[in-house]
């Protein structure tokens, strides 16, 4: 597989999370990893000089995977080096997120790491823009995005304080730039419209990922990757989890730049043009072949009137009436 090549957001949640833990190993130090909702696979990817494990409700087939319900992980406490959790808090219902957060630190040895769009109000509308798009432009209603509205995304506060009072030393490290995020989801969905746009998706999300992975790690952002661990953190160690945050908009937290909307917006509008154009043409081709038509049956009239047959029974219709 390249990776390059995953959807933006699976790529960029993912390799935080894989930067994240080789900062976290010593030299040489091969981990086992645990990534709980991890289907399909992707952490092997990512990290495939660790022994990785995938634990998840749905069927995944790939090697050390196990079907397990995730609020109450099969495993002994202590049982992984580091526990995953990409993009999952959110999808858990509100009054059970404190639970699967004790299970993740219960299997862990060392460390946790949880990757998760967390309630702002900016990521909540991103949410429901690109939840509406799909339901408009698609015709569905698209489930994942239909639990964070529903669930109601977590709060980062609250969960850094829920693993602080496990005993957690934590750092988070922002993820996805929220100004590119929502415009790249939009035109990567809007893509799906046809498979011929599959190879397209793929060079788009290649040169994104290649390009402006590094500069996505900023505020305002869709995600945080939250690092817990179960001793202090070095020193050393934080500054080079500091060194994942991009440098540009460090001042700029509350500053969202919506401006490549309009781009996509221009585009939709172009697309509907299109689509109108396209019933336009329909109707005059109808009326073409209505014009034919009524042609054709002006010249079928023209030829049976010249008919003798048509000649006798217009003679004798004749004399029927004078003859009255």
């Amino acid at each position: 597989m390249n990776v390059l090549e995953l959807p933006f957001d699976q790529y960029q949640r993912y390799k935080i999370t894989e930067e994240a833990i080789n900062i976290l190993r010593s030299p040489g130090q091969k981990f086992k990893i645990l990534d709980v909702g991890g289907h399909p696979g992707l952490i092997s990817e990512f990290l495939s000089e660790d022994d990785t494990f995938v634990v998840d409700k749905l069927e995944c087939d790939i090697p050390n995977f196990q079907k397990a319900d995730i609020l109450d992980l099969p495993f002994k406490d202590g049982s992984f080096d580091v526990v995953t959790s990409v993009d999952v808090l959110e999808h858990i219902p509100p009054e059970k997120r404190e639970k699967f957060l004790e299970e993740l630190w219960r299997i862990s040895k060392d460390y946790v790491l949880i990757a998760a769009p967390f309630y702002t109000p900016n990521v909540a509308q991103a949410d429901r823009i690109l939840f509406e798009f799909i339901r408009v432009k698609l015709g569905y209603s698209h489930h994942f995005l239909d639990e964070h509205i529903n669930y109601r995304l977590p709060n980062k506060d609250d969960t850094i304080n829920s693993l602080r009072r496990m005993g957690a030393d934590t750092f988070s490290i922002p993820n996805g730039n929220l100004s590119r995020w929502l415009p790249m989801m939009i035109a990567l969905f809007y893509m799906d419209i046809d498979p011929q746009f599959n190879k397209l998706q793929k060079l788009i999300n290649s040169f994104y990922n290649e390009n402006y992975y590094k500069i996505d790690n900023c505020k305002p952002c869709y995600r945080y990757a939250v690092v817990a661990s179960k001793e202090e953190l070095k020193e050393l160690t934080v500054s080079k989890l500091q060194g994942l945050i991009s440098l540009n908009n460090k001042n700029k937290d509350s500053y969202i730049d919506f401006s490549p909307v309009l781009a996509l917006i221009e585009l939709f509008n172009l697309d509907m043009i299109k689509e109108k154009e396209g019933q336009i043409n329909n109707l005059i081709q109808n009326l073409n072949d209505r014009d034919i038509q009524i042609s054709s049956l002006k010249e079928f009239e023209r030829k049976v009137k010249s008919t003798l047959l048509y000649k006798m029974y217009r003679y004798l219709r004749l004399y029927k009436i004078y003859n009255k």
